[in-house]
């Protein structure tokens, strides 16, 4: 494990103390983020362009964008509402992030569902009318 063991004279792993900081390798900086962010944009445009390209070439249009990447943008901006619940992509408070915080809660994995639900009702070569989900029937984060 080598560069994680803590510092000699040091008790805690790399990360958990000043005195020993990750390496700045391991760490996201702000430019690292934001070419990020440009990558993910670009990924999404050749998805949007080739859905696109697709349903022109059918008669009856067959694909939906689900937009995951807009409803996080929208969680890390301000949080939405529904069913009365607050749900923002804050550590623990927010109800969409198990303990981890990498993986989503019951709670979060509902939230995907209705977008995916809300894709295919607004899809109008399906007609489709796939009855919503009470997101408030879900757990989000539980304490131990």
């Amino acid at each position: 494990i080598g560069e994680i063991d803590p510092a000699p004279g040091n008790p805690l792993p790399k990360g958990l103390d000043p005195e020993n900081p990750l390496p700045e390798s391991w760490v996201l900086d702000f430019e690292e983020a934001y070419q990020l962010r440009l990558h993910v944009e670009a990924y999404n445009d050749i998805i949007d362009s080739l859905i696109q390209s697709h349903n022109a070439s059918l008669s009856t249009p067959a694909f939906v964008k689900v937009d995951l990447y807009n409803l996080f943008q929208n969680l890390n901006a301000s949080g939405i509402t529904l069913n009365g619940l607050e749900i923002t992509n804050e550590y623990l408070l927010g109800g969409i992030f198990s303990l981890d915080g990498l993986y989503l809660t019951p709670r979060g994995q509902a939230l995907i569902a209705k977008e995916f639900i809300n894709a295919i009702n607004q899809a109008p070569q399906w007609s489709a009318t796939v009855p919503f989900l009470n997101i408030t029937d879900y757990q989000g984060v539980v304490f131990p």
